[in-house]
């Protein structure tokens, strides 16, 4: 009485089982689901905040840089604050004031020995993104040793 022959019900028990595995698999996927959406909402508000951060420090950057170019008087000081700032002022070898046409221009001829070519570029990019100076004319001499020599004028409008 109430015996169940498996071999007569192998199919309905393996269908359970098979039914019960789908429904554990089915709510595993649904607990990682709602992990995976908690996450990238963490994720995305993290990037958000970060966004905002880099952001306020550019402007800062960018005003506290503008301030800088400002105090600097003549190109001399202006260049020494830059060869500092990139760490290349010891190969600087020398700065001369050119007397030039336009009395509203300031002009100087430099002489920068034995830059990396990263020091170089970076140098460049640092006098072409102050504020109403200009590289007016450059020389660059590779030397056997790999390194850069660079002659330049620099010219820079009076206030």
């Amino acid at each position: 009485m109430g015996q169940i022959d498996i071999r007569k019900n192998l199919p309905l028990v393996l269908g359970g089982a098979a039914a019960l595995l789908l429904l554990l698999v089915v709510l595993w996927l649904q607990s990682w689901s709602t992990e995976c959406e908690a996450t990238l909402k963490r994720s995305l508000q993290q990037y958000g905040e970060l966004q905002s951060l880099l952001s306020n420090y550019a402007v800062q950057k960018r005003e506290s840089s503008r301030t800088s170019r400002s105090e600097s008087e003549n190109l001399f000081r202006l260049l020494n604050e830059k060869g500092t700032e990139l760490g290349i002022a010891r190969r600087i070898e020398g700065m001369r004031p050119v007397s030039g046409k336009d009395a509203a221009v300031e002009l100087l001829d430099v002489r920068v020995r034995s830059l990396y070519l990263s020091e170089c570029v970076k140098l460049i990019e640092s006098l072409e993104q102050t504020e109403r100076t200009a590289i007016d004319s450059i020389n660059m001499q590779v030397t056997d040793k790999g390194l850069i020599n660079v002659d330049m004028r620099i010219s820079r409008k009076k206030q």
